[in-house]
């Protein structure tokens, strides 16, 4: 993969649909995403500054490639640790992300079950959240904004369960 995917490459993501609707989506929130990078660009940056993809991990390595080759964003998360079905709400009043010292503030907006968040919506996980060597099914989950088609969040979730071997 890293073969077929080069520097032009990465510097013209910003222009095809997909990245664009979630450079606009981080506008939106108030997120600059020249800054802190949407995922497609952060795992483009990624392989630039490598010299190529680096094997991770089965599921790292799996994430990388639907990501980059949709463009969709994806998370995973232990779905042993995880209570009902996923959604993206603001935090409230006091709630922490566990494992992160001190309250979030108010209005951050967190992928969560239906008792807590499970992580910053485009940053880091609460701990126990996340896949790990212990963790016996884990839950994969697609952040769709705005502009990204539904048969582009099939095909990334296609193609992180088939790398995966799910």
């Amino acid at each position: 993969m890293s073969n077929r995917f080069s520097g032009p490459q990465a510097v013209a993501l910003r222009h095809k649909p997909i990245p664009s609707a979630y450079r606009v989506f981080f506008r939106q929130i108030g997120l600059d995403p020249d800054e802190q990078r949407t995922p497609v660009e952060a795992v483009a940056l990624e392989r630039i500054k490598r010299g190529g993809f680096i094997s991770r991990n089965l599921l790292d390595d799996a994430l990388t490639i639907a990501i980059i080759e949709s463009g969709v964003a994806l998370r995973a998360f232990d779905a042993d640790r995880a209570e009902g079905r996923l959604g993206i709400r603001q935090s409230a009043e006091g709630e922490a992300l566990e494992g992160r010292p001190g309250p979030l503030p108010r209005g951050t907006l967190v992928i969560a079950d239906q008792l807590r968040p499970l992580a910053l919506l485009f940053g880091a996980t609460a701990s126990g959240a996340g896949v790990d060597p212990s963790t016996a099914r884990m839950m994969l989950a697609a952040v769709q904004v705005k502009g990204v088609p539904d048969i582009a969040v099939e095909e990334a979730m296609w193609l992180a369960t088939s790398a995966i071997g799910a």
